[in-house]
């Protein structure tokens, strides 16, 4: 261990870099640190080294991570990503106020190269909903409902999610 000058903690994890996973890894990890979070990545003979601040760091998290180690996801959580990675299409919903809101997001999605499979009237909601279906490859979800979420709002409208057509329903 070798505690900072500060008082603060360390932690330093130094990974060789290749083609693939990492070939060696060394850790050395001293106390918690107080002083907020901070990266610092230094370049030394060949290593990428990086030292870690953080109070909210929690270091085996970050070691574990670093070593490929990940929680255990359940059966379905894993039948959902491997839906997700295997997807060739996808289908958005979204609920509107009013038909217009929901003919304006149908034309902008069309324009994307979506197809609509439905519009229609939630009787529940008493709103529009709409049902989108996205062509694929798929990349970065996370990215894509974030700009769905702000593309209805635009519309006056909420983004309800996704599904993998045939498969994700009964997850």
């Amino acid at each position: 261990m070798h505690a900072s000058r500060r008082g603060g903690a360390k932690l330093e994890i130094i990974a060789c870099r290749g083609t693939a996973a990492p070939t060696a890894v060394a850790v050395s990890v001293s106390f918690v640190c107080p002083f907020g979070p901070h990266l610092q990545e230094l370049h030394s003979r060949g290593r990428l080294c990086h030292t870690l601040y953080s109070e909210n760091w929690n270091m085996f998290e970050g070691i574990r991570s670093l070593l490929g180690i990940h929680p255990r996801r359940s059966e379905s959580d894993q039948r959902l990503d491997e839906a997700l990675a295997n997807a060739t299409q996808l289908d958005h919903y979204f609920f509107f106020r009013d038909q217009q809101g929901a003919d304006q997001a149908s034309q902008r999605l069309q324009e994307r190269g979506w197809t609509i499979e439905s519009m229609s009237l939630h009787a529940e909601q008493e709103k529009w909903l709409l049902q989108a279906r996205q062509p694929g490859p798929i990349g970065n979800l996370q990215e894509l409902q974030t700009e769905l979420d702000l593309f209805a709002d635009d519309l006056g409208g909420e983004y309800d999610g996704w599904q993998v057509p045939g498969i994700t329903e009964h997850l």
